[in-house]
């Protein structure tokens, strides 16, 4: 089935995300992607159709907290399946900065910073920005806290729910 056509299918369906991973994701990455989905649900936070091809938005107190999407890589024009990625939405960090730092958890947001690529959403409005702490050049001027963890493992699950946990207890303020 063409992208177009299944996009158009889930438009109608808007399916929830548990249907769609066993069609895109495999083995070890489907059952993490499967733990994850549990998790954000258990917590409140379901995921509900983005309203586009294969995403789904999770919403902590109306907002969007956390996207996930599947199959969701391109390179060269060309889809890439089988893999999927998980951005949060870290909006407050200034309340907890200082559990991030104590729990080491600032390079693996720093890895993930979403860097201007000329999206179209804020090109050409890069630009340098601090973010805990650290000052970063050519970063999306509109989602610098959007961090994006590309096909996350098991092992960065855990980070991902701790930051979950940390940006849902500033939201709840």
């Amino acid at each position: 089935m063409s992208d177009i056509t299944t996009l158009a299918v889930q438009k109608i369906a808007k399916p929830k995300i548990e249907d769609v991973i066993p069609e895109i994701l495999m083995d070890n990455v489907k059952d993490t992607a499967m733990d994850f989905v549990a998790h954000l649900r258990k917590n409140k936070m379901s995921p509900g159709w983005a309203g586009y091809h294969n995403a789904w938005d999770a919403k902590c107190k109306g907002k969007t907290i956390c996207k996930v999407r599947l199959g969701a890589e391109y390179k060269e024009t060309v889809h890439i399946n089988g893999n999927w990625n998980v951005t949060l939405y870290l909006k407050n960090t200034m309340k907890y900065e200082n559990t991030i730092f104590e729990e080491n958890l600032q390079n693996f947001i720093w890895d993930n910073v979403s860097f201007c690529h000329s999206c179209g959403t804020c090109a050409p409005e890069q630009k340098n920005v601090i973010f805990l702490g650290k000052e970063m050049n050519g970063v999306c001027r509109h989602c610098y806290n959007q961090i994006r963890f590309r096909s996350p493992n098991a092992s960065d699950m855990d980070k991902i729910k701790r930051l979950l946990e940390l940006e849902r207890q500033a939201r709840n303020l």
